[in-house]
């Protein structure tokens, strides 16, 4: 998983194929604990089609996908809308995992 500065949470589903944003709700005004929900849509799948994601790491506006599908590739996604924006490495991993950034 990988957490950006506004407390947004990014989760990698292996058995799911999927990668899930949720967003914190109901925080408590003093510091303490936040609910969190799902981003629907996000990200849109006309935009990451065939993700298969393994690893995820997030570098400001960006997300860094281990991508394990057909051609293993790292994907980066716009951390907003989730929208691909560019492939690294495509055919050049088996299954990159342990992303950090």
């Amino acid at each position: 998983l990988a957490v950006s500065q506004d407390g947004d949470v990014f989760v990698v589903e292996l058995g799911n194929r999927r990668l899930q944003r949720f967003a914190p709700v109901d925080c408590d005004p003093e510091g303490g604990a936040c609910a969190y929900q799902p981003v629907a849509g996000w990200p849109a799948l006309e935009d990451t089609p065939g993700l298969d994601p393994l690893s995820v790491a997030l570098d400001g506006e960006r997300l860094y996908v281990g991508h394990q599908g057909d051609r293993p590739s790292i994907w980066v996604l716009e951390q907003a809308s989730g929208r691909l924006e560019a492939v690294l490495g495509e055919g050049a991993f088996e299954r990159p995992h342990g992303l950090f950034v």
